[in-house]
């Protein structure tokens, strides 16, 4: 089934490697990535052929440089001025960094940034005019007609999400709740790594089992019948930005009295930054499932044993059981004819499971985002300062607005932890129970130093208490929040998840002025977004100044797409005649 993905706030797909300043450069809100190659193809089409070594021998300078002022830093940590003299030679550190050293450095650096604009390089948009550190590069792949790194979802995190997803199906309506309790007890005891903790509940879900050796034997994992393709984006020019990530967190600090702690909301710088997909933009992608697999097999097995016969042994044991408990599919069902409609009814019910846990995770959301602007009652101060609670809850709208579609969770931000097969024991108190258990051995949640772990006490009714979120001025969302659709799927009725509407944020209208205009000073006027922008073309506005004047006009001084139907403030300058000179953006109208 092709479906067609929707990204609701911005995907980060991870390659595994960060980019360091010395292979991008920031000009006007725009990113671009410089490969070394690049700049040395740059370097060496000057006149002067001695820059390459220039160019090694001053960044052999400014790392020495870093390494002498970041010990200074640490012997003196409350001294402003190695403080600034540390953070400016990290922010020069780039190529650009090195043109604006050379004696010519006007010529060099406009010759640069042409050298930029004419050979293809790959680039994204950042809000800010700057970028601190390094930056998580995203996974891409190239672009066979124009040569160029394209990011995109590949299909093995598409079927993790989807993975995951059957699991807590399976978990919650198929499994014995008691053998989970048990298996999960004996785990504890165990005290495997982390990362392999939950790997028995996969093999009993996913696994059939087998008459002798390993009993994770990856031939018999049932999901390896589901088959989701790489999805790639439909229009990739102007997808992806930089984007700014931080940790929303609530801290416990002492209180006023002696005795009393409170709980501190806080955002924390989390390095670096992110390549990322930008919301609102399509990808495309194929689900399917390999239904010919268990036609070709359907006969041999034995319905009595539930399993197939291989020589003196029997193979594939539980596979009908398990079929039908993952799949919602009879095996003995299938025919000839009804491959295609039985592959089409698996696809749906596995997207429906997708959909189920995704209001689980929305509800999760909601109670994160609930417990942490509850805490704004000791903060008022920074709570007027930042409006944190609107900006939060909008960031968050784009998604609960489509809780009723179906909908997919994944990529970095998403919370390991707080979107896994985790959420099932946070359902009743003796899952709670095992729930502190694995929180106290893995010390999920605390966050002091190693000596503190021996006392501390988790909390599983406020797990997980932190959220990895996308930060700017105006903006705060969630990340890899997907849509999907398909002309296939079928229709549902729209519906919404416990308590959305004390999400749901007044529709913002825009005023009329209908005052006079100071030609000559101006005015600060609503205005509302009747068509999106982005990097390369401004979001266009409609003015409010009176019934009968209206005009529609860029804006200026905003470089990212604003959805349309936004009400922003501009302020606006007027010609003699008084029609608009100029829109600038000021602020958005809460």
């Amino acid at each position: 089934m092709q479906l067609k993905i929707t990204t609701l706030t911005p995907v980060h797909i991870g390659s595994g490697e960060k980019l360091s300043s010395l292979e991008y450069v920031v000009h006007q809100n725009t990113f671009y990535k410089i490969s070394e190659r690049d700049f040395l193809l740059f370097l060496n089409s000057l006149e002067d052929k001695n820059k390459p070594r220039e160019f090694a021998d001053w960044v052999g300078k400014m790392y020495a440089e870093l390494f002498r002022l970041e010990g200074e830093r640490k012997q003196n940590p409350n001294d402003n001025r190695i403080k600034r003299e540390y953070y400016n030679v990290r922010d020069t550190l780039n190529p650009i960094g090195f043109c604006n050293q050379l004696d010519d450095k006007n010529f060099t650096y406009n010759k640069f940034l042409n050298f930029i604009k004419k050979n293809n390089i790959p680039k994204s948009g950042v809000e800010k005019g700057r970028i601190e550190g390094q930056v998580n590069e995203a996974i891409k792949t190239i672009d066979i007609a124009t040569g160029v790194n394209r990011l995109y979802i590949p299909g093995s995190s598409l079927k993790g999400a989807l993975r995951t997803a059957v699991l807590y199906h399976w978990m919650s309506n198929h499994a014995d709740r008691r053998e989970i309790i048990d298996l999960i007890d004996r785990r504890i005891r165990e005290r495997p790594v982390e990362n392999r903790f939950a790997k028995p509940l996969e093999v009993k879900a996913f696994y059939c089992a087998v008459p002798k050796g390993k009993k994770d034997d990856e031939k018999y994992d049932l999901m390896k019948l589901v088959m989701f393709a790489d999805a790639h984006l439909e229009t990739p020019d102007n997808s992806t930005n930089v984007e700014d990530i931080k940790l929303f967190v609530t801290q416990r600090e002492p209180g006023r009295n002696r005795g009393e702690f409170v709980w501190e909301p806080t955002i924390q710088k989390q390095a670096p930054y992110a390549e990322t997909i930008k919301s609102q933009k399509t990808l495309t992608t194929d689900l399917s499932f390999n239904v010919e697999f268990l036609y070709a097999i359907k006969d041999r097995i034995d319905t009595e044993k539930n399993a197939i016969k291989i020589g003196d042994d029997w193979h594939w044991k539980g596979i009908s059981t398990k079929v039908k408990a993952l799949f919602a599919l009879d095996i003995q069902t299938l025919t000839s004819d009804n491959l295609d409609e039985k592959r089409k009814e698996v696809v749906q019910h596995l997207i429906d499971t997708m959909r189920t846990f995704c209001r689980r995770q929305l509800k999760s959301e909601h109670d994160w985002i609930d417990n942490y602007l509850k805490n704004f009652e000791v903060s008022q101060v920074r709570r007027e300062e930042a409006r944190l609670d609107k900006n939060l809850k909008a960031g968050y709208q784009k998604v609960f607005k489509e809780s009723h579609s179906y909908l997919m969770h994944l990529g970095f931000g998403t919370g390991f932890r707080g979107i896994t097969e985790m959420l099932y024991f946070l359902e009743d108190d003796d899952r709670k129970d095992l729930m502190k258990r694995i929180m106290k051995m893995y010390a999920i949640g605390y966050r002091g130093d190693r000596n503190g772990k021996r006392d501390y006490m988790p909390n599983p009714d406020r797990f997980p208490k932190s959220r990895r979120l996308t930060y700017s001025q105006y903006d705060i969302s969630p990340l890899g929040w997907l849509q999907l659709d398909s002309k296939d799927l079928k229709s549902i009725e729209k519906t919404k998840i416990p308590d959305e509407d004390e999400l749901a944020l007044p529709t913002v209208q825009p005023v009329f002025y209908n005052k006079k205009i100071n030609l000559r000073r101006g005015a600060e006027i609503e205005a509302q977004v009747i068509k999106s922008g982005g990097l390369t073309k401004p979001n266009i506005v409609k003015l409010y100044i009176a019934e009968d004047n209206m005009p529609e006009v860029p804006l200026s001084a905003y470089r990212s797409a604003l959805e349309v139907g936004t009400v922003v403030i501009v302020a606006a300058t007027f010609k003699g005649d008084g029609s608009i000179q100029n829109a600038a953006f000021r602020k958005l109208k809460k």
